[in-house]
C-alpha cells in the first residue's frame, strides 16, 4: 500500500476574493477529520473512574503514579493496551478479567490492539 491518508484532506478549491488579476489563485479548504464514532452507551453514561490499587495487575502497570488515585476508564484501558506484554495473565483475578473485558468492549470496540 501507499502512505496513510492524512487526517485533514484538501477537498475543495475556491477562488480567493479579489483575485481577478491575471493569474488564477486558489486556496485549499481543509476538511475536518471524521469525528470519532461512539456507541450510545458512551454518549449517555459518564466514564467511570477506576482505582488501580483495587486491581493487582493494573496497580503494577500504574507504577509511576499514585495507585489510590482514580483513573478514567479510557486511561486505564490505554494502560492495559500499551503494556499488555507486562501483564501476567495467570495472575489476573476474575474481577480484573471482567474489568478488562468491559473496557475492551467500551473503549476498544471489542478488540485490544496488542503485539
Amino acid at each position: 500500500g501507499g502512505p496513510p491518508a492524512p487526517a485533514c484532506i484538501p477537498m475543495t478549491t475556491r477562488r480567493r476574493p479579489g483575485s481577478d488579476r491575471g493569474g488564477v489563485r486558489f486556496w485549499w479548504q481543509r476538511q475536518p477529520a471524521m469525528p470519532r464514532v461512539m456507541t450510545m452507551a458512551q454518549d449517555i453514561a459518564p466514564p467511570a473512574l477506576i482505582v488501580p490499587a483495587e486491581y493487582p495487575e493494573l496497580r503494577l502497570l500504574a507504577w509511576n503514579r499514585d495507585p489510590a488515585r482514580p483513573l478514567p476508564e479510557a486511561e486505564a484501558f490505554a494502560l492495559y493496551e500499551a503494556n499488555w506484554r507486562h501483564v501476567d495473565q495467570d495472575r489476573l483475578t476474575p474481577r480484573e478479567r471482567a474489568l478488562i473485558d468491559r473496557l475492551t468492549r467500551r473503549w476498544g470496540a471489542g478488540r485490544m490492539l496488542v503485539r
